[in-house]
């Protein structure tokens, strides 16, 4: 709420400050979040949720949501897809989640 200035004007250097504590806190909750789907997984507790899915939109859609953080780097993402369309019956949550994870890591892990 301070960083959205509900609380006024704050400094530059407090503003840094502060968006370097929400960026750690929202990697902290996120690897919270990634530590209770594996128990909910190693306890046989998670329910598929199958449904039939457009592969190449699937993927076309998650590449689209991701460029603009590769490209802020200085990095690239190169998609070819088949022409004919593939469907599959996945779970599409999860799938999206394992996907935008490798991409993430990809980026990462990546020189320009």
């Amino acid at each position: 709420m301070v960083l959205d200035g509900l609380a006024g004007d704050i400094p530059q250097k407090q503003r840094e400050f502060l968006a370097a504590a929400y960026d750690s806190n929202e990697r902290q909750l996120q690897t919270i979040n990634d530590l209770l789907k594996v128990a909910r997984i190693d306890a046989g507790r998670v329910i598929l949720a199958k449904r039939l899915t457009d592969m190449n939109t699937f993927v076309s859609d998650i590449i689209g949501d991701q460029i603009s953080s590769f490209e802020a780097v200085g990095q690239g993402v190169m998609l070819r897809l088949p022409r004919k369309r593939i469907q599959a019956m996945v779970d599409a949550n999860r799938l999206r989640m394992a996907l935008e994870n490798l991409m993430d890591n990809a980026g990462k892990y990546s020189r320009q």
